[in-house]
């Protein structure tokens, strides 16, 4: 059964969108409140449509534990086989596969950092990589109240913003919150950004 969509992004000169799952969301939103005051990242797998111009988010896998990050930079780990990938690749008789990036700007603006740009420029040329056109998801704002989202496409060479035709729910924000909130209880710790 397929996820429902938390949000689309089109890209009109490319003649293609990207379709990201509502678990897909929340897993990330998870990570991401739990990671604050720090920026941190990860994985994104899913499947292509059979023309290869729907790409479908349904997976968001955390980065290696002791991926190096602070308030304003994460360190994406190095392009050593992702385990966690590799055992939804099987199970999913390779239907489930790589997609491209997620990564947050707590506090930040949604746009790709010079780090990200040049990234994303390096495993969409990477023989490594199995997508030429890796996607950059950002989560950035104010990520524990009131989060924004921008999703960008990558080829070796340049990169396109996606306009939304579906925004995220409503409620990515109030979920967000609750998060951070059980996070703080749980942790016994006080929020400060």
């Amino acid at each position: 059964m397929r996820d429902r969509q938390a949000c689309v992004w089109e890209f009109r000169g490319r003649s293609c969108k990207v379709l990201l799952g509502r678990s897909a969301l929340r897993d990330i939103m998870k990570m991401a409140v739990m990671a604050l005051p720090h920026e941190t990242g990860g994985t994104l797998a899913g499947r292509y449509s059979d023309d290869s111009r729907v790409a479908e988010v349904t997976r968001a896998l955390a980065a290696p534990k002791g991926a190096p990050a602070g308030k304003t930079w994460f360190v994406r780990p190095s392009d050593d086989e992702d385990p966690a990938l590799h055992q939804l690749f099987l199970r999913s008789k390779g239907q489930i596969r790589y997609i491209g990036e997620w990564h947050t700007h707590p506090g930040g603006i949604l746009a790709p950092s010079r780090r990200d740009v040049a990234t994303l420029q390096d495993l969409a040329i990477s023989s490594e990589v199995a997508s030429d056109t890796p996607i950059l998801l950002l989560i950035g704002g104010d990520i524990a109240c009131k989060p924004g989202l921008a999703c960008f496409l990558f080829d070796g060479q340049n990169y396109s913003v996606g306009r939304p035709s579906v925004s995220p729910p409503g409620d990515v924000g109030g979920m967000a919150s609750r998060l951070a909130k059980r996070v703080r209880h749980l942790l016994g710790l006080k929020l400060v950004l």
